[in-house]
């Protein structure tokens, strides 16, 4: 933002959920009124959404996001991060993984259109098989109540990790532990493919 108000530029948030379902004068007015001198975006896009962020400027650099072209896109390295989960598992001594994700498919039926979904799940599993150790996929249930990891039950010892695709699901899974006694460290391992700082 800095380096935009020093060139005599002005910021504007848009969030994708505003241009998804919209159409003509619903449109945020940066779009309908062509206001835009390029466009930053980050993270997950609407099928709908490339379509409409190339009508509306020519310049644009794509930030984490499931659309790759050849220039304008950065990304980060989703498979080399899992694997390097792993790596760090393996050598602190667990002999079987559990890799813990949403479902393919999200509460409402959408595919998952993040890269990251699948390319974590691609780099646990390449680097269990370098390794030699067992892997198992587990899915996280989208009902919060009753049982959201219905296939951890048997599956946690202390020579188990579960692998988290995120740390939302890190933390789910450490609460829904901590419920039945289980602490992560002693009864299993937990770490996750997202960086936190906390």
């Amino acid at each position: 933002n800095d380096g935009l108000q020093a060139a005599d530029t002005v910021m504007a948030l848009v969030r994708m959920s505003d241009v998804e379902a919209r159409t003509g004068d619903e449109l945020p007015r940066v779009f309908r009124e062509q206001m835009l001198d390029g466009m930053i975006v980050v993270g997950s896009v609407p099928e709908n959404g490339e379509a409409r962020i190339d009508a509306a400027t020519a310049w644009c650099v794509w930030l984490d996001t499931s659309v790759w072209r050849d220039t304008g896109c950065l990304r980060r390295d989703e498979t080399g991060g899992a694997a390097l989960a792993v790596e760090r598992l393996a050598a602190a001594g667990y002999r079987r993984l559990v890799y813990l994700a949403n479902p393919d498919r999200d509460e409402v039926g959408r595919i998952q259109t993040h890269y990251s979904h699948f390319e974590r799940r691609r780099g646990a599993e390449d680097a269990c098989a370098r390794a030699g150790l067992p892997l198992t996929a587990a899915e996280a249930a989208w009902a919060v109540s009753g049982q959201p990891f219905p296939d951890l039950v048997a599956a946690l010892s202390p020579e188990t990790a579960v692998l988290a695709y995120n740390i939302a699901l890190a933390r789910r899974a450490a609460a829904w532990a901590a419920a039945r006694g289980l602490v992560p460290g002693r009864d299993f391992g937990l770490a996750c493919c997202d960086s936190s700082l906390d």
